[in-house]
């Protein structure tokens, strides 16, 4: 399954979860805040590998490194989707 790349609402760490865990509670491992993983996320392709990448809006334009083969690209457009079931 794809990851989801977020923010955490309190610190701005960058946080990474299995989409399995939408809409689930979490705690940020850096403030201890509770998150909310986001159910409504974008998509897009990595450049190089095409890998699936899914972040939430306010993780646009940030540049993060492909989960599969570690080429840094930035998060920018995509298509929306709603995890939720």
């Amino acid at each position: 399954m794809p990851d989801i790349f977020f923010k955490c609402g309190s610190c701005g760490k960058h946080l990474v979860v299995d989409d399995a865990g939408a809409g689930q509670i979490i705690n940020c491992p850096d403030c201890n805040a509770d998150l909310a993983v986001p159910e409504n996320v974008f998509i897009r392709e990595c450049l190089l590998c095409k890998t699936s990448v899914q972040f939430s809006d306010d993780m646009k334009g940030e540049i993060i490194s492909c989960p599969f083969c570690q080429k840094r690209f930035s998060l920018s457009g995509g298509e929306p989707v709603n995890l939720a079931g």
